[in-house]
C-alpha cells in the first residue's frame, strides 16, 4: 500500500535525536533521547562497543537531519510549510492520501490510510511522512478554504523510505536496499495543478540529500503521464521499465523505476 511496508517499530535507532546522551552497561550500549530510552546494540567487548558506538553516532546524525526539518515557500496562495508529520496530522493526511489514490490500483479504505499515516510516525529515522500545510493569504484566489477556527490546511503528503525495512518488497524493479526511496506523493484533489507536487518532491530530495544519500529512487506507473512529466522535468532518469505484457500476465501495474542524483 502506497509503496511503504506496514512494519512494526524498530527500537534500534528510532528514539535518537539532538541532545541524546549515551550510557554503557556490560550488555548494552544505550541512548537516552528526547523520545525516551532506546537500545542501540548489544555489546560484547571493546571492539563490539566501539562498533555499536559508531552505529549509534551515525544513527544520531541521521535523526538530527530529520529533527526540525522544515521548508517554507511564500506562494501567491499563502505560506506553504513542509515538515515531518505529527500525530495531529494523521486524520487530514489519511484523507488526502486515500482521496488522491481513489480509483487507482493503490486505492485503499480510509481506515488503511489512517493506519499507514500512524505507522509512519514510528519510522524515523528509517523513513517518514512529509506533510505540506498551507497557511492561506486572506486575499489570495485559489487558496484552500479553511473551516472556522482553522489557520492552515494539510494539502499534500510525501512518503519517504531510507531502508528496505520501511517499504514493500516489490515484485519487479526493486530499488537498492540501502537507497532513499520516494514511496508516494499525494496532493489534495482540489489543489492540483498549482505546483504543490513539485514542492513536495523538492523537499523529499532535500531531506534525502541532508541524510547523505546520493540518489533518490521512485516508481511511476507507465500510464501516469502527468507524474512522468513531473519527474522527467526534475531530472529523474529511467533505471528500468516493466514489460507491459509480462506485467499484466503477473497481475501487476506496469511501472518504471526512476532515479535522480542528489546534490548536498
Amino acid at each position: 500500500m502506497f509503496g511503504v511496508r506496514k512494519s512494526a517499530f524498530s527500537a534500534s535507532v528510532a528514539s535518537l535525536g539532538p541532545g541524546s546522551t549515551f550510557s554503557r552497561s556490560s550488555t548494552y550500549l544505550t541512548c537516552h533521547g528526547r523520545s525516551g530510552l532506546c537500545i542501540v546494540a548489544a555489546t560484547d567487548g571493546a571492539a563490539t562497543e566501539a562498533s555499536a558506538a559508531a552505529a549509534a553516532a551515525a544513527a544520531a546524525a541521521a535523526a538530527a537531519a530529520l529533527d526540525g526539518f522544515c521548508i517554507e515557500h511564500e506562494l501567491p496562495q499563502g505560506l506553504l510549510v513542509i515538515r515531518a508529520a505529527e500525530e495531529a496530522d494523521v486524520g487530514a493526511a489519511s484523507v488526502v492520501l486515500t482521496r488522491a489514490f481513489a480509483g487507482s490500483a493503490q486505492g485503499v479504505p480510509i481506515s488503511d490510510g489512517r493506519k499507514f499515516c500512524s505507522d509512519c510516525l514510528m519510522q524515523p529515522p528509517r523513513g517518514l511522512l512529509l506533510v505540506g500545510r498551507m497557511f492561506p493569504s486572506a486575499t489570495a484566489q485559489g487558496a484552500p478554504r479553511l473551516r472556522p477556527g482553522q489557520t492552515s490546511r494539510l494539502i499534500a503528503t510525501a512518503g519517504l523510505s531510507f531502508c528496505s525495512s520501511t517499504r514493500e518488497a516489490f515484485p519487479t524493479l526493486q530499488p537498492p536496499d540501502d537507497a532513499a526511496y520516494l514511496a508516494n506523493i499525494a496532493v489534495d484533489v482540489t489543489q492540483r495543478r498549482l505546483g504543490y507536487g513539485r514542492h513536495m518532491l523538492a523537499a523529499a530530495e532535500a531531506l534525502a540529500a541532508a541524510r547523505g544519500f546520493r540518489h533518490l529512487y521512485l516508481h511511476v506507473r507507465l500510464a501516469d503521464h502527468v507524474a512522468r512529466q513531473l519527474y522527467d522535468s526534475a531530472a529523474y532518469e529511467v533505471v528500468g521499465e516493466d514489460v507491459v505484457l509480462l506485467a499484466k500476465l503477473r497481475g501487476i501495474t506496469p511501472r518504471a523505476l526512476m532515479r535522480k542524483q542528489l546534490t548536498s
